[in-house]
């Protein structure tokens, strides 16, 4: 691993002789391999560099790796990613060094800890700059050698525009029309579209997701009621269909093995489909597949920033606009949390919490646009706006899932679905709904899914419950000194105030439920008040002595 020296800067070399990783060199002039921030994030995966603060976005460019030499004169120059090395985020130097890159137009600041990242995000809006935040464990020349590499590789395998799997694609559906004599469309495993031929009809619903961005949900619904879709994925050969408005068409799966990874279709025309379009219909799958893998790979690195993005915002220490910014949406927009959870809390092995993140996600892909799924420790987390789905549809969709679970990975699992939000910096407060319900929910033996307006009393009961555990004060009182009565003279004092709390305080109902006399009940009550100085007529010793009750009997 090259060592650091302080005032160089790394910038991929360029010409007939460069090489990917040629070493440090003059500043240069962007490449067409430069980076975005997003990209470079992406390409380092996390654990090297987390966002504090993104005034401009992750858009702007890294052109280089500079390491900043507080001692001596550097330039900074525009794309630099400058790493603070030596320079603590609470020094003076620290917002001069800002500003100066600010200034400079760098792409960003990285500075290990300790951190306060409100001063920090004041310090980076007001220079326009993203500043990032290096692990305090990890070395500076760890995060130098993969910044470079990745810059580097960038500039090395830089490819022309044209050939993008995405024209590719386009290009094959084009020539498969003019082949079959009908209009041709290749989908994604969740019905996106990815290509069409020229000519296609928006009207026919199988084409519906390139204008609404999801798969159509009436279609899904018949493919899947009508169990086409299930042997459209098994069949070695293409499958005719007839949906419900659509023209009649052939349709078979873009495999890579036995996963399936999409479909290509083609609309009968003035032709019927016979055998030889069926033979065509399977080399055109087979020819489509590469570039479906080559979209695919660049979906997943997009869809793992934004994964560890939203993980970083519910574990509070990431920037709520710089997620907004990467989904397309608002930061005040509206969104519902949904967590799921194995029952009992832990996964059993690692591969299982993989599988369970997949799952989450495939359940997700077609719910909603702008859907997006995280893993933090045994949970696994989806964002959903909430003006796209009632909450009767969002548990529709959060009990196939847990179904899903229980069939396809042998898991038994809890769901918890938090309250509408405005903002995506209350993520943290969502997450913290959204766990307390899935607490309960994993401890209980009632059903396993639940909103948090449904388990609201239980959830508050169960704060407060720990707030007592911290303060045991707010325990002693009537309730401890009838339960010692109760243990040392064998009475029946608070068994008789549960009955008669959870009769709403009515004795008759309260001494059917104790199998007593109301006399006796009344007896009991009138004792209580003699022995501890409990008064139930006056409502807060009432209110207060229910309270104690159900925090220290209620499980």
């Amino acid at each position: 691993m090259t060592a650091l020296t302080f005032g160089q800067r790394f910038t991929p070399a360029t010409g007939p002789d460069a090489r990917a990783g040629d070493a440090f060199s003059d500043r240069a002039a962007p490449t067409a391999g430069a980076l975005t921030l997003q990209n470079l994030l992406t390409a380092i995966g996390s654990g090297y560099l987390e966002t504090i603060c993104a005034p401009c976005g992750l858009e702007p460019m890294v052109c280089g790796v500079l390491i900043w030499d507080v001692a001596g004169p550097v330039s900074i120059d525009p794309g630099d990613l400058v790493l603070a090395v030596g320079v603590a985020a609470t020094s003076s130097a620290f917002p001069e060094l800002v500003d100066l890159a600010g200034r400079a137009g760098a792409a960003a600041v990285a500075v290990k800890g300790p951190l306060n990242d409100a001063w920090i995000s004041s310090l980076a809006q007001g220079a326009g700059i993203t500043v990032f935040a290096v692990p305090r464990e990890l070395a500076w020349d760890q995060v130098h050698a993969v910044v470079r590499r990745a810059i580097a590789t960038a500039s090395a395998t830089a490819e022309d525009s044209d050939a993008a799997p995405s024209r590719d694609l386009f290009a094959l559906a084009a020539a498969a029309a003019a082949d079959l004599g009908g209009p041709v469309q290749i989908h994604d495993a969740g019905m996106h579209l990815l290509a069409a031929s020229p000519g296609d009809e928006f009207g026919d619903p199988w084409r519906t997701s390139e204008v609404a961005g999801h798969p159509p949900s009436e279609l899904l619904g018949w493919l899947r009621r009508t169990g086409l879709l299930e042997r459209v994925r098994g069949a070695s050969r293409p499958i005719r269909v007839g949906p419900p408005g659509s023209p009649s068409r052939l349709v078979t799966a873009v495999r890579a093995g036995t996963e399936v990874l999409g479909f290509v279709s083609v609309s009968e025309g003035a032709v019927p489909l016979g055998l030889e379009h069926e033979a065509t219909l399977l080399e055109i799958a087979r020819m489509a597949t590469t570039s479906v893998i080559r979209l695919r790979v660049a979906e997943d690195a997009e869809r793992r920033l934004r994964s560890d993005l939203l993980r970083s915002v519910i574990d509070g220490t990431g920037s709520a606009f710089v997620l907004a910014s990467r989904l397309g949406i608002h930061a005040d927009e509206e969104f519902r949390l949904i967590g799921f959870q194995p029952h009992g809390g832990v996964c059993g092995q690692p591969i299982e919490q993989i599988q369970v993140h997949g799952l989450v996600e495939l359940g997700m892909e077609g719910a909603a646009h702008g859907g997006l799924v995280a893993t933090s420790g045994s949970r696994t987390y989806a964002l959903l706006p909430s003006a796209q789905q009632a909450v009767h549809e969002v548990k529709e969709l959060a009990g196939e899932i847990l179904g899903q679970a229980t069939h396809q990975l042998g898991v038994a699992m809890v769901a918890a679905i938090g309250t509408a939000s405005s903002g995506l910096a209350r993520l943290p407060t969502a997450r913290a709904e959204v766990d307390r319900v899935l607490q309960l929910l994993s401890a209980g033996n009632g059903p396993p899914l639940a909103t948090f307006d449904e388990l609201r009393s239980r959830a508050v009961l169960a704060e407060l419950r720990e707030l007592a555990a911290e303060r045991p004060h707010l325990l002693h009182g009537h309730i401890a000194m009838l339960r010692e009565i109760d243990r040392t003279q064998n009475t029946q004092y608070i068994s008789t105030l549960r009955a008669y709390f959870d009769s709403a305080c009515d004795p008759v109902e309260a001494s059917k439920r104790l199998y007593v006399h109301r006399n006796t009940l009344r007896y009991r009550l009138r004792r209580m008040k003699e022995r501890c100085g409990l008064d139930l007529l006056d409502p807060n010793e009432r209110l207060i002595a229910e309270l104690q009750l159900r925090l220290t009997v209620e499980t």
